[in-house]
């Protein structure tokens, strides 16, 4: 049996699952709203790798006018966006049933950043630079460029940290959740 483009991209929605939400996350590290939308449209050949856009450059270049559909007309595999007060897309889903979304959400910018993360902790400035009785900017700057290995796994610690503290992950809601300010996009109709 063979899926559609639309059945294809609700079941790959569902294998994200639980993936940490990560601002300006495009991989299975960590992604954000639109990243995870694009990596969506990738997978069912929409998009091509490397793609790159917030979610209201999302809806601004790639959703047509008859491609918004009325809310009575929604179905799985259908995208949604939500507005704020001056019109701007501000968050993205996908439906996964008519009243079921997945999406990437509860993040905002990371709690912290790498270079922080070693500044203030003197486990990971010791390890990472050495013991000396100061530190400079340079230093810490210095020792990110030269171990990337502990650099990218210091970025997970803090992607896998902000998903459990601020429930901030890719997972399921209800298609209300964020409010009614929304408009529902059938992305497959006429191709894409």
């Amino acid at each position: 049996m063979f899926l559609s483009d639309r059945e294809k991209a609700v079941w790959y929605s569902t294998q994200w699952l639980f993936t940490p939400y990560g601002w300006g996350g495009d991989d299975f590290s960590a992604q954000d709203c639109s990243g995870f939308i694009i990596e969506i449209r990738c997978f069912v050949g929409y998009f091509k790798r490397g793609d790159d856009a917030t979610a209201d450059g999302l809806y601004r270049e790639h959703v047509e006018k008859d491609q918004v559909i009325p809310n009575q007309n929604r179905q799985a595999g259908d995208f949604v966006f939500w507005f704020n007060n001056e019109g701007r897309a501000k968050h993205t889903a996908i439906l996964v049933d008519r009243n079921t979304i997945i999406h990437a959400g509860g993040g905002g910018r990371p709690s912290t950043t790498v270079f922080k993360l070693i500044r203030e902790n003197r486990f990971l400035r010791n390890n990472m630079i050495g013991i000396f009785p100061s530190y400079s900017d340079e230093m810490i700057e210095q020792a990110i460029k030269t171990n990337p290995i502990a650099a990218w796994a210091l970025q997970q610690y803090i992607s896998y940290k902000d998903a459990v503290t601020r429930n901030a992950y890719i997972r399921g809601d209800y298609l209300g959740y964020r409010g009614a300010n929304f408009k529902i996009c059938d992305l497959f109709s006429q191709g894409g």
